[in-house]
């Protein structure tokens, strides 16, 4: 755990709560506004907006998918939004499935 870093510490946090496949642990770290954007249906992904619509789709994924695990990615786990380019679509710390090589 990075505990000198909150940001780090909450990214910490959040995996072992996702990895774990504790939903309630996960709501307790999301806000109301959180919105995820899944790269499925092709080509275009799905949109999910609120904390009830994100974590039901977290829920049905974590169900369905019991090997399912969380890998921050090497290399960009400290990349913030404020280090992205101007303009840059905000970028996911982690890869997702059981062979970690869906990035999210």
């Amino acid at each position: 755990m990075h505990t000198d870093d909150p940001v780090l510490d909450l990214m910490d946090r959040f995996t072992v709560a996702l990895n774990s496949h504790d939903v309630d642990a996960v709501a307790a770290l999301v806000t109301e506004d959180i919105v995820f954007e899944s790269t499925s249906p092709p080509p275009d992904g799905t949109r999910y907006e609120g904390r009830d619509a994100v974590l039901q789709i977290w829920a049905e994924m974590l169900a369905t998918t019991p090997a399912a695990a969380m890998v921050p990615v090497t290399g960009r786990r400290d990349l913030g939004a404020t280090e992205q380019p101007p303009g840059a679509a905000p970028m996911s710390p982690w890869q997702a499935g059981t062979d970690a090589q869906a990035v999210i």
